[in-house]
This record gives structure tokens, C-alpha cells and sequence, in this order.
């Protein structure tokens, strides 16, 4: 009998509406200098951004927290369907593009699927995040499951910055 962390993990999913239209909502998730001003925790800033949205591309980003930690993201992008979606692998990394664990958790997967979907909704449009972890061993999808309050207060704050970028474009 299988245990329940052996059965699949149920995704970690997050939608919001925004009142912009859907090739303005892409576009802040597939340009280097729109993404910048939105990406990552609230708080922290983005001090090193490279960005190739293609199959094959990837984007390594550098954060800063406002007492000068400094953390390291990745995504590898897998596939692209322009203003409807992007799926990629995100990953902790280091500026040598080396995944690495989360630094703040050990026991976090160390990387997950990413499934990001756009659509267009009356005059504006909906973004819809799918998350689940890849290649994860038990102990991953349990951190994972443990992890879904933060994961809603991450990728809501997230939303809730690029709401407020495009409130001011």
C-alpha cells in the first residue's frame, strides 16, 4: 500500500486577474526589464537579471535582502507559447547557475515544475501559477506540502508587486 507521500502531490496553484491585456501580462513575465521590476519577494530587489525566453533559455536572477543577503534563482525554460504560456523548472541556484537548496530550508525541493498560464478575460486578463516538485524525494514533497501557507503569502506578495507595476505603467 502506498504511503501519501508517495502518491502524487496535488499542485500548489495561484491565479490573479489583472485589468491590463493579455500581451501586456506576457510581456511582464517575458522581458528582462519588466520582470526586474516585479520578481521575487517583497522586499528584496533584483541586482542581476538575465533573460532568454525560449525553449532552452533560462532566467538567472540575483536578489538582494535589505540587510545584503544575497540569493540566487534560476528558471529553465522547457517550453513557450507567447501570451499563453511558459513552463520552466525553478530552482535555487548561485551565480554560476549551480542549483542549490533553498537557504532558508534544506528540505526544500530542489527543483519544481512551473507551469505559468495567461488568458484573457473580458478586457483584461488572468494569470495562473501551477507548481509542483520535480524529481523530489519524499522528504521534498513533504517540505512541499508543509509549505503551502508560504508558498499563497510568496506568490501572493509576488502578484500583489506586479499588480502595483502595472497600476503605475
Amino acid at each position: 500500500m502506498a504511503t501519501d507521500l508517495q502518491k502524487a502531490i496535488e499542485p500548489f496553484i495561484i491565479s490573479r486577474e489583472f485589468a491590463v491585456p493579455v500581451e501586456t501580462l506576457y510581456r511582464m513575465w517575458s522581458d528582462r526589464d519588466a520582470i526586474i521590476k516585479w520578481w521575487g519577494p517583497k522586499g528584496i530587489s533584483t541586482v542581476v537579471a538575465e533573460l532568454d525566453v525560449r525553449p532552452g533559455g533560462s532566467y538567472l536572477y540575483g536578489m538582494k535582502t535589505p540587510d545584503g543577503m544575497e540569493m540566487w534563482g534560476l528558471w529553465r525554460i522547457l517550453d513557450v507559447e507567447p501570451q499563453h504560456k511558459l513552463v520552466f523548472i525553478n530552482s535555487f541556484s548561485n551565480a554560476e547557475r549551480e542549483l542549490t537548496r533553498h537557504p532558508m530550508n534544506s528540505d526544500w525541493p530542489l527543483e519544481l515544475m512551473t507551469e505559468i498560464q495567461f488568458e484573457s478575460i473580458g478586457s483584461g486578463s488572468r494569470v495562473t501559477i501551477i507548481w509542483t516538485p520535480h524529481q523530489a524525494s519524499d522528504i521534498e514533497k513533504a517540505a512541499f506540502e508543509v509549505g503551502r501557507d508560504s508558498m499563497k503569502m510568496g506568490w501572493g506578495g509576488a502578484l500583489d508587486s506586479l499588480d502595483t507595476v502595472l497600476r503605475q505603467a
